[in-house]
């Protein structure tokens, strides 16, 4: 049987979707429980959306909401004859076009990180479309739900909401947390590489390290983290901070930036995974502190190179770090509590060992082969 991943967007395109659709489809391909991605190239749209905006407005509502419109949907899949389609289609977005989904030749599953509802409440998607267009989103969403074959979801938070709010069956949603957005190759290796040799006991006077991953600063809360760290300092702790992604220009938030941070820019996976890879061993705690978050892939990064993590305590991401392993901070926790908890790290080099051995354990876990593993089992146990 065929299986088929779709997502808003090319999946050969590492830039797609944070790049998911990609080393899905890579380690797919190598295992060969993936037979194809369908392009979806966000191209071609003006046309479409400008005659949808028209409508929209001629009908007195504000043109927001596009990318939810069955005009819209049509336009990305229109290089995919639905006919022609067979097998299994595993769609990343919350919707299908009908003129896919009433194909009964395709089984349609979906592998979605949040609800549309979820969408709209905890990252203000939304908040400009009038109730009655909101209403209908979700009421096509609903039906395209409890007619799919199934539902993979990457949290259990994500599941609740498709249980509560949608009504599906709690039998026909699997919670299946994504894998770490790394090269199969490299992320092989990290799985099976041995445990850093370094005793965390004989290092309480080496600086702890910590590393961010995110290009989204101010919702990942780099902010956060960066004020955490400084106070952490002046409490005696010696810290350093490496940040990947996000870009040294904090002015909107009038911000400080102590010298113990070392800006790493942007890196590409793809061309420079090696790079990238080595600057997480380097480090003992990955960090991300989210005021929301769906799941958190580089929770995962930071798991696959043996780190221990300290996490957002909110949306999915308990499911993407491994128990033991990550110590969870809500959006709601201050500076000094986070502080705290880093000065506690570089003090009881004890407890960070103890996290960092149960993310060794659990690692192999963290890969886009164990996730896709899975879900290939899954769909072929029922299709048995």
């Amino acid at each position: 049987m065929k299986l088929h991943i779709a997502s808003l967007g090319n999946p050969t395109d590492p830039r797609t979707f944070g790049g998911t659709p990609y080393f899905l489809l890579e380690e797919g391909r190598r295992s060969g429980k993936l037979s194809s991605g369908l392009d979806l190239t966000l191209d071609g749209l003006r046309p479409t959306w400008i005659h949808w905006s028209l409508r929209t407005v001629l009908s007195g509502n504000m043109p927001v909401g596009f990318q939810f419109s069955e005009q819209f949907l049509n336009a990305m899949w229109r290089r995919v004859v639905p006919g022609d389609l067979s097998g299994v289609v595993i769609n990343t977005f919350q919707l299908y076009p009908k003129k896919v989904f009433l194909q009964p030749q395709i089984q349609k599953w979906f592998y979605i990180d949040q609800t549309l509802h979820q969408l709209f409440t905890h990252y203000n998607v939304g908040d400009r479309m009038n109730k009655r267009s909101v209403h209908k989103v979700f009421a096509r969403e609903k039906d395209q739900y409890r007619n799919s074959s199934g539902i993979f979801a990457t949290s259990n938070w994500a599941k609740r909401s498709l249980v509560e709010f949608y009504g599906v069956a709690d039998s026909r949603v699997h919670v299946v947390p994504r894998g770490a957005n790394i090269p199969a190759a490299i992320a092989d290796r990290m799985a099976d590489a041995l445990p850093d040799s370094r005793d965390p006991l004989s290092e309480s006077r080496v600086p702890l390290r910590l590393i961010f991953v995110g290009k989204e600063w101010y919702r990942k809360g780099l902010d956060r983290l960066i004020g955490a760290v400084s106070l952490a300092v002046d409490m005696g702790a010696n810290v350093e901070l490496l940040v990947i992604g996000a870009a040294p220009d904090f002015s909107e938030a009038n911000m400080l930036h102590p010298p113990n941070i070392k800006w790493c820019g942007a890196i590409d996976k793809v061309k420079e995974g090696e790079r990238f890879t080595q600057l997480l061993r380097s480090a003992d705690v990955g960090c991300l502190l989210s005021r929301a978050e769906a799941g958190g892939i580089s929770l995962r990064e930071f798991h696959l190179a043996g780190l221990a993590v300290l996490g957002p305590d909110v949306g999915g991401a308990k499911d993407f770090s491994i128990p033991g392993a990550a110590i969870m901070v809500p959006p709601s926790a201050s500076l000094e509590e986070i502080a705290g908890i880093i000065l506690r790290l570089h003090r009881d080099r004890a407890e960070l060992g103890k996290m960092r051995i149960a993310a060794e354990e659990q690692k192999k876990a963290m890969t886009w082969q164990h996730a896709l593993s899975r879900i290939h089992s899954i769909i072929h146990g029922l299709n048995a």
